[in-house]
């Protein structure tokens, strides 16, 4: 959905909205009145009962004391399904190594506080979060040496667990939760908590869905034109330009296949808008930024940061984010200068974006910051 700037229909709303101050003094000295009448009908009827009543209604409950994570360990990255549901693997450790089970920590109120739930599956094995949409939780329940991991699904925000079948079938063309599961492209769900796989292949090995935070009805993948000896999370010693990113427009029949700047330290790629993209890549001691202005058609070389590795997030508002281990920066020039931003942060957050914000979490630290602009952020764990 484009942006519209409401500034000046915000005017015209305010001014007209100007209130004539002698008619509020007036209202105010009225509902004083009312006030002091109702309240001493209420002592001499009720012997007071009324108007505590009328004093706890109005200034409303207290807000619920904050319930933080116990002392434990991360074990992956925070996932938000949307403005108020948090998830987050967790391994409680009271004193001494950490022995007890893995659990999964849930906030329904945006991290003021958390609750400790079992996964499911045997405790032995370790759990991780594939993907969150609203109150449904999908995890992988690790299976050990022998059987292959088993999906699971809630619906309830983790209090109880069903095993996941994946079905095949013919995807929407928006794709507000998608990720890749055994080479396919796969939604969850956010109601139902059912996994749909693509029914066709894809056109790069070892993919990756690209998401968008304007959602376009466009599909974007970044992978291998060929199979790979190693995941893309090592790449470091592959040379060549085999890496690509493909788009397409029409649900997955057709792709358009373009190459990335070079496959030797890859790290990710990200996108606003479809057409800005941001691919990190490390190097000797240095994270480099490639933009490219038209969807992956070409692509130049933009900031370089002293860091050993980054996470990027860009934003609807236009601003790139590079993560790393000395800090978080900001670029508002289309990637070519880097500058401090509002996160303060001296570990590397990874970054996850919704419908309605943004997240950023460290892992083992568990800290966690939370935007609706892009801009301005807080930190709320």
């Amino acid at each position: 959905m484009p942006d519209i700037d409401l500034t000046e229909t915000a005017e015209e709303i305010r001014q007209s909205f100007t209130p004539r101050y002698d008619e509020v003094v007036g209202r105010a000295a009225r509902r004083r009145r009312w006030r002091a009448w109702l309240a001493g009908l209420a002592v001499a009827v009720l012997g007071g009962g009324l108007a505590v009543g009328l004093a706890t209604t109005a200034a409303g409950p207290p807000d619920p004391a904050p319930v933080p994570l116990p002392p434990g360990l991360a074990n992956g990255p925070m996932v938000a399904g949307d403005s108020a549901h948090l998830y987050q693997v967790f391994q409680p450790c009271a004193d001494g190594p950490c022995l007890e089970p893995q659990q999964v920590a849930v906030s329904s109120d945006l991290g003021h506080t958390w609750t400790l739930r079992a996964g499911p599956g045997s405790p032995d094995h370790g759990v991780e979060v594939l993907a969150a949409a609203g109150p449904a939780v999908l995890a992988v329940n690790h299976g050990g040496q022998v059987s292959a991991p088993t999906r699971w699904v809630s619906t309830d925000a983790g209090s109880t667990w069903r095993p996941a079948a994946v079905e095949r079938g013919i995807l929407p063309s928006t794709l507000p939760t998608a990720f890749v599961l055994d080479d396919r492209l796969t939604v969850l769900d956010a109601a139902s908590g059912v996994l749909t796989s693509d029914s066709r292949p894809l056109p790069l090995r070892q993919a990756r869905f690209v998401t968008s935070t304007r959602p376009d009805g466009v599909w974007r993948i970044v992978g291998y034109r060929t199979e790979r000896p190693a995941p893309m999370s090592n790449t470091s010693a592959v040379e060549g330009v085999d890496l690509a990113i493909a788009e397409s427009t029409d649900g997955g029949r057709l792709w358009d296949v373009r190459s990335l700047p070079r496959d030797a330290g890859f790290g990710e790629i990200v996108t606003a808008d479809g057409t800005d993209l941001y691919a990190g890549y490390r190097g000797a001691g240095t994270v480099e930024i490639f933009v490219s202005r038209d969807a992956g058609r070409t692509w130049t070389a933009g900031a370089t940061v002293a860091a050993t590795t980054a996470n990027l997030l860009a934003t609807r508002e236009g601003s790139l984010y590079v993560a790393t281990p000395a800090g978080v920066l900001r670029s508002t020039d289309h990637g070519r200068t880097l500058g401090p931003s509002e996160l303060d942060t001296t570990h590397t957050p990874s970054f996850q974006v919704t419908p309605d914000g943004y997240l950023a979490a460290t892992w083992h630290t568990v800290n966690a910051w939370w935007s609706e602009d892009g801009v301005t952020w807080r930190e709320i764990l």
